[in-house]
């Protein structure tokens, strides 16, 4: 792994979120509460717009194109991981604020971490790759932490 990423930040991405967008990612979790398809039902609940059901921030906004650019030319690319001995290690997500349909988000990404880690087995490198997501204001949203581990 290529250690010499760690701080290694990526360009601000700025999406608008769609309405269909929520309404495809509630379907697909078989969510069917009225407020993330209808947006009166919505805002008579106190909500601006049709609400993104938890864990739909990345499909609502510029997911397609960062999951292509995570392989392309972003961290995975950056760290250089040799996927012959390495996995996914899991993804942590701590939400700021709800996320509504029309809300303008930007998204920054960096790698955070790099560190070794004794198991069981040897020597993990294991490498954190952070995504902040926040309002255009820069009030935050949401923030998510992937972690990658790759066998020394």
């Amino acid at each position: 792994m290529n250690r010499g990423a760690l701080g290694r930040e990526y360009p601000a991405r700025a999406t608008v979120v769609s309405a269909s967008a929520i309404r495809r990612v509630a379907l697909a979790v078989g969510n069917d509460e009225a407020i993330h398809h209808d947006e009166a039902a919505a805002r008579r609940e106190g909500f601006r717009s049709i609400v993104a059901p938890i864990g739909a921030v990345m499909a609502a906004g510029p997911g397609g194109k960062r999951g292509a650019d995570i392989h392309e030319a972003g961290p995975l690319h950056d760290l250089e991981i040799d996927f012959s001995k390495a996995l996914f290690g899991g993804m942590e997500v701590e939400y700021h604020d709800v996320l509504c349909a029309g809300d303008e988000l930007v998204t920054t990404g960096r790698i955070s971490d790099i560190y070794e880690r004794e198991t069981s087995t040897g020597t993990m490198v294991v490498a954190v790759f952070e995504t902040s997501y926040t309002t255009r204001d820069g009030e935050p949203v949401m923030t998510s932490r992937m972690t990658f581990l790759e066998r020394a």
